[in-house]
Formats: structure tokens, sequence, C-alpha cells
């Protein structure tokens, strides 16, 4: 990730969005981090991941969950007894 200076953030702004299609670009004021810049593309990942899911979504992917796991075989273990669940 490239460190720019706020000031030189500002007069090289183009810059910054031609290097933000490769990573990232730290914008730091007076020693600290201020900001970051990032792709459309990072912004748009990144809030799907932090968007708060609805009860009804949550339900659909437990649901689907469920339904994966009742598809699924089990191996039985020959070299061990197996366990009596029931």
């Amino acid at each position: 990730m490239e460190t720019w200076q706020a000031t030189k953030a500002k007069q090289h702004f183009s810059k910054i969005i031609d290097a933000v299609k490769k990573e990232p670009q730290l914008v730091i004021r007076r020693g600290k981090p201020v900001g970051v810049v990032i792709s459309y593309d990072e912004y748009l990942n990144s809030k799907s991941l932090h968007e708060k899911k609805s009860l009804k979504n949550w339900l659909s992917e437990l649901k689907f969950i469920n339904k994966t796991e009742e598809e699924m075989s089990v191996i039985v273990r020959i070299d061990r007894e197996q366990p009596d669940w029931e």
C-alpha cells in the first residue's frame, strides 16, 4: 500500500486514482493515517460484507445449509466401534 502525505495527495489526485486500480492508497496527515482510497470494486465487495442481513436472508441461508447437510453421506469407519447415537 502506497502512502501519501495529505498535501501531496491533493496535488497528485489523478495519480492516486490510477494507483488505486492496483492497490489501496493510504493518506497521512501530520504523521497519522486519516484515510484510504480504494477502488470502486473493493468498496462494493466490502460493503456487501458489512451489510446487515434481514431475518429472511439468514433463514434462507440456514435452509440452504440444512438441505446441503441432509444430502451429505456419512462415511462409516470400520477400523473402530461405531457409537450408538440413538
